[in-house]
């Protein structure tokens, strides 16, 4: 099973292995940037150890992980009375490194919670 998607990444030839490596080493870059920024990779390891679930280590998982945080925060503040700039930056900001993972052809892994 492949870490690429056709729906996401639509190239004129088919990726080559040298290709996917340094796809893979955008989107770990793109995810260490905001690690820096925000601490999104420490958020899915501690998000995973709360849950019971094995901490992740693959973009997909992290991917994960980001795009879950984001959905959660976005329904955590639509129903709360206080608007905070700083929520709202943070969401978009969790929103933008989703996108872009995505964009490079990255899908996010299953929810270990919804695994049968």
């Amino acid at each position: 099973m492949s870490i690429f998607t056709s729906a996401a990444v639509t190239p004129v030839r088919e990726l080559t292995e040298e290709d996917k490596s340094a796809l893979e080493l955008m989107a770990w870059n793109i995810l260490k940037e905001v690690d820096e920024a925000v601490g999104v990779m420490d958020m899915a390891k501690e998000r995973a150890s709360c849950g019971g679930y094995n901490p992740p280590i693959f973009i997909g998982q992290y991917l994960m992980w980001i795009k879950d945080e984001a959905e959660m925060q976005e329904e955590i503040y639509g129903v709360s009375d206080e608007k905070d700039p700083g929520v709202e930056a943070y969401i978009r900001l969790l929103k933008d490194v989703v996108e872009e993972l995505v964009g490079l052809g990255f899908r996010p892994a299953d929810k270990p919670w919804e695994m049968k």
